[in-house]
């Protein structure tokens, strides 16, 4: 079921990469004269996992032999890393787990396995050295296990589709390095590279480091304000359950253009569906679903909603498992750290975003936090690495 989950979740993903929007393009003038930087932030050491030619790029599927992953150095240090532009140019395409960047020359700067930043949405303008993205951790963003940056460059056949990629070599060179083609399984594995990227970047030196590189500018922009957006049409939400109920009452009290439910079962890391047509309806529906835990919710194409706030109660008592945990916060207004710092062995929260459609972030004792607030009602996926009990009081 997680499969039937995850591969609806993509699509989107996966039908743009072969039959993507045109968008007109006007991008600043390419910095491709002696290369590209690696797009993550200056000083920063990156290895090749992945180098040309491998079981998951080959030159059989005759689009992307000539992509590489690229891991940090050391590797455990990958996720959540910023993830910067290696161009100026402009947004095409981006989806929950990738960004399509198109330089002046009409190529296709492809970057998945990451979480494109809220603000930037298709026909947005980026500069080399600016943030786009951070990179998913662990088994999320489809990275299956491996928290990395996908990078290729891509022909456009026009009208938004991808053509076959390019190696990265000439104009398009690693750091100024060529990473020349030939048939040999995962050519350039194991070559380590240093960024140099940041604003006004140019090629180093003939080397796979340069001395002292400034630090990158990953600052977010000045907020400012912004009109008020509609409920985004079709696709998924993250629920929350405020008070105990089954999960055919929870279904038919939200009266919203549903699909379908999915259940998370924390105890066994799977997901069920729900739907009252279903032949299993009378047998899930009257699952419990307690107060402060959530479900996935697809909206029908053309449907327009997002669920009410639910109205701060009683103190609620929510048991986790070990591993990923599908819950809702369901108290007052409260910064990330306020409303989910009490849970034991946390690892990282993070949830989904239909406005934007990216994930938004936050991990204990670290810089990163795209979640900002939790509001009463809003689901969130917590991890944790110990069972234990998240209590709301």
């Amino acid at each position: 079921m997680i499969r039937h989950l995850h591969r609806a979740l993509r699509a989107v993903a996966l039908a743009a990469l072969l039959v993507a929007v045109a968008w007109v393009l006007c991008a600043a003038p390419v910095r491709a004269d002696g290369g590209v930087p690696i797009p993550a932030p200056a000083g920063t050491t990156w290895s090749v996992v992945a180098g040309y030619n491998t079981d998951s790029h080959s030159v059989h599927d005759d689009n992307d032999p000539h992509a590489i992953d690229l891991v940090r150095v050391p590797r455990e240090t990958t996720s959540y890393t910023p993830v910067l532009s290696p161009i100026d140019g402009t947004v095409r395409w981006r989806a929950w787990d990738c960004l399509m960047i198109t330089d002046a020359a009409g190529f296709e700067h492809l970057l998945c396995h990451v979480s494109p930043l809220g603000q930037l949405q298709r026909g947005s303008a980026v500069s080399v050295g600016e943030q786009v993205a951070v990179v998913c951790p662990e088994f999320e963003c489809n990275n299956y296990g491996l928290a990395h940056i996908h990078y290729a460059i891509h022909h456009s056949r026009g009208g938004g589709i991808l053509g076959p990629s390019i190696p990265f070599t000439n104009n398009y060179a690693l750091e100024g390095h060529d990473l020349p083609w030939t048939d040999e399984y995962n050519l350039h594995y194991g070559r380590e590279f240093v960024s140099t990227n940041a604003p006004g970047w140019t090629a180093p030196p003939d080397s796979n480091s340069a001395p002292d590189p400034p630090p990158a500018e990953t600052s977010p922009p000045p907020e400012e304000e912004t009109p008020a957006i509609e409920a985004p049409v079709g696709g998924w939400r993250m629920v929350g359950v405020p008070s105990e109920t089954t999960v055919a009452a929870h279904f038919q009290s939200l009266n919203a253009p549903i699909v379908a439910f999915y259940l998370w079962h924390a105890d066994i890391q799977h997901f069920e569906r729900y739907h009252p047509a279903a032949s299993s309806a009378a047998f899930v529906g009257q699952r419990w679903l307690p107060a402060g835990s959530a479900v996935w919710a697809e909206l029908a194409e053309d449907g327009a909603w997002l669920p009410p706030l639910a109205t701060p109660g009683a103190r609620v008592e929510i048991a986790l498992a070990p591993g990923r945990n599908l819950v809702s916060w369901q108290r007052r207004t409260a910064s990330a750290a306020e409303a989910l710092g009490s849970i034991a062995g946390l690892s990282h929260a993070y949830r989904w975003d239909a406005v934007t459609e990216t994930w938004l972030i936050w991990v204990p004792g670290a810089p990163l936090d795209s979640l900002g607030t939790l509001e009463p009602g809003d689901a969130v996926w917590v991890v944790v690495d110990v069972p234990g009990v998240w209590i709301q009081s």
